[in-house]
């Protein structure tokens, strides 16, 4: 914002990494239902790593206390080899609440990576709502960016 040399420039997103698979997506998916039952309802926090030796994504479960609308993971005892993984997203869910980020989000997401709420899990399609951090400041993104593409190809005829 307000950078008068450059009024061309627009924030946007260009990924250099491949799409996250709608295999691992789902695999998540799966996960956060998990959290939820006909007693209580429960958010929880996935990481989405790049394994720079494979060439693929990988899904890292942090340490977490859950509750209905807080997460407090414990991001201490990861031990993650930081050269071989690069943190690429977090994803939490909202449980059967919209996808939409919260004030309490907005405080917790402030490293410079990408984020994704995942809410309404009670439905057969859930919703998802995607965006950047880069130090604090966001920018929604289409989730079309970040996931292949939950749907099959059809024949036009």
């Amino acid at each position: 914002d307000n950078v008068v040399e450059f009024p061309q420039v627009r924030a946007g997103f260009t990924p250099a990494l491949p799409l996250i698979p709608a295999s691992l997506l789902s695999q998540v998916i799966s996960f956060f239902r998990c959290y939820m039952n006909e007693k209580a309802e429960f958010e929880a926090l996935v990481h989405i790593l790049w394994d720079k030796k494979l060439g693929q994504f990988v899904v890292h479960v942090p340490p977490q206390e859950v509750s209905k609308a807080r997460i407090n993971a414990d991001l201490s005892r990861d031990g993650l080899d930081e050269t071989r993984y690069l943190h690429y997203m977090d994803i939490h869910s909202h449980n059967s609440m919209a996808a939409k980020f919260s004030p309490v989000d907005d405080q917790d997401e402030r490293a410079t990576r990408l984020y994704a709420v995942a809410g309404r899990l009670d439905q057969f399609f859930p919703e998802i709502t995607v965006r950047m951090s880069c130090g604090g400041t966001y920018f929604e993104l289409d989730p079309a960016l970040v996931f292949e593409s939950l749907g099959a190809v059809f024949p036009r005829e």
